[in-house]
């Protein structure tokens, strides 16, 4: 039997919930003797460089934002594909999405197109201060995304903005929720948070930036302290970003110093979730929420801001809690409820979903896709 080669393609190697979802995928490839996966990514730097097998091969190749780099991307690609016998390439996040298309339109001879879409569509068509790029950006998703080969979205929500507001025919999606790797970053001494005699360690996970709002986490959390009349709580927030300073000085205003800890990127991350009492996500737009699920294979109850992929998941899971976008009162609430619970438990029906998308499963999943789209071609 002959081994599938893809080329997986991605931006950089940094520590976002894309770049995790691909690093999962090449682990899993590692145990199967059908599927071979190359990366190629735009700058080969970031958080996860030294995370993939040694044996990956990682090409580096420009710049793929802008429409102008289109010919030198189909050209980088095709020597690429050649020289890797590549059967079908894979491309995650809008940006690097598009970048394919346009390439692929350059150069038709190119292996098919797969787009994988981790972000909500509204967000990247109205949290813009461009009105040119809000009128077109739609119309931009329009001709290119009808062009895969196969668009796969990591939550029925991204499917449907797709559909509402890109007009984007639904059978051309499907849905395949990020892998969540149990073992991933277990190994090593970490030094965690912990919480005082009366209190309980609230832990987020993100980059610092405006998207996982942070601030709002920040003042709910002290309505939170403020409500259980001590100091001994804790808040940790794994993660690095521009943010940081801001974070740091509205911790200090809100009176939490030495409450709250802002620990910076790890990828030891089931450590510190595995010292944590209540996991929270605070984002304005997530289009599934790996963090949530480490989370709760962590065996932490959570709280989240609903979106598109806290929606998604709370569909399946019984220790996700919702609380509607900018409700920062509800959110203190249900914070004081949930910390105020003797025993704060995850079940094992929602263990058992977690299970099911181990990361060998969802490249299962992939590969379906894939091998259904070679297997119409070849019809």
């Amino acid at each position: 039997m002959s081994r599938l080669r893809l080329l997986m393609v991605a931006d950089t190697l940094a520590g976002g919930g894309a770049e995790r979802v691909i690093l999962d995928l090449v682990n899993a490839s590692m145990a199967r003797d059908d599927v071979d996966i190359v990366l190629a990514v735009s700058q080969n730097h970031g958080p996860l460089k030294d995370a993939f097998p040694k044996s990956t091969k990682i090409y580096e190749y420009g710049d793929f934002r802008a429409a102008h780099n289109a010919f030198s991307n189909a050209r980088a690609l095709r020597k690429i594909c050649s020289a890797e016998r590549i059967d079908a390439i894979v491309s995650h996040m809008t940006t690097v999405n598009k970048a394919m298309l346009r390439a692929k339109l350059i150069a038709p001879a190119l292996p098919p197109v797969f787009i994988v879409e981790h972000t909500e569509i509204a967000r990247q068509l109205f949290d813009i201060p461009s009105a040119w790029k809000r009128r077109t950006r739609p119309i931009e998703f329009r001709l290119l995304y009808p062009r895969a080969a196969g668009i796969i979205t990591v939550s029925h929500g991204i499917g449907a903005e797709l559909q509402r507001f890109c007009g984007i025919n639904p059978r051309l999606f499907t849905t395949i929720l990020n892998p969540v790797d149990r073992q991933r970053g277990q190994g090593g001494a970490v030094q965690t948070v912990e919480a005082g005699p009366k209190g309980r360690v609230v832990i987020s996970v993100g980059r610092l930036d405006g998207v996982k709002n942070f601030k709002a986490l920040l003042r709910s959390f002290a309505a939170t302290v403020a409500a259980r009349g001590h100091s001994d709580d804790r808040l940790v927030i794994l993660g690095e970003g521009y943010q940081r300073a801001r974070l740091e000085a509205q911790a200090q205003e809100l009176g939490l110093s030495g409450q709250v800890h802002l620990l910076g990127f790890t990828d030891n991350i089931f450590a510190h979730l595995s010292a944590a009492d209540l996991f929270v996500s605070t984002s304005l737009y997530e289009g599934l929420g790996n963090a949530t699920l480490e989370a709760i294979a962590a065996g932490l109850p959570c709280i989240s801001t609903e979106t598109a992929g806290s929606r998604e998941l709370a569909q399946h899971i019984g220790a996700l809690q919702l609380i509607a976008q900018g409700d920062e009162a509800g959110l203190a609430q249900a914070m004081v409820d949930q910390l105020g619970t003797a025993a704060l438990k995850v079940s094992a029906a929602d263990q058992a979903f977690v299970d099911s998308l181990a990361p060998d499963q969802v490249l299962a999943r992939y590969l379906d896709v894939i091998k259904a789209e070679r297997t119409g071609r070849d019809d």
